[in-house]
């Protein structure tokens, strides 16, 4: 019960913020880095549930926090 009120609590959070999100940086920026919740649940299974990712879900998981790296270090250049 404690993990669904916490991810519902995390979901609202990020709710909220994204108004501000978009004022702090540009639109696309911030629509790269929401847009990356499959990322997220793929880690959580991984991590709470003990699932197993096949080697390509796993160069596709580094590949997505790669490009989070470069979107963040190109908005802030």
């Amino acid at each position: 019960f404690f993990l669904i009120a916490a991810l519902a609590v995390a979901y609202q959070l990020g709710q909220m913020l994204f108004p501000f999100a978009s004022e702090k940086t540009s639109l696309a920026v911030t629509n790269v880095l929401v847009n990356l919740y499959p990322a997220v649940t793929i880690a959580m299974a991984k991590i709470i549930n003990k699932e197993q990712t096949n080697q390509i879900q796993n160069i596709g998981f580094v590949f997505a926090l790669v490009g989070v790296v470069c979107v963040s270090i190109g908005a802030s250049i």
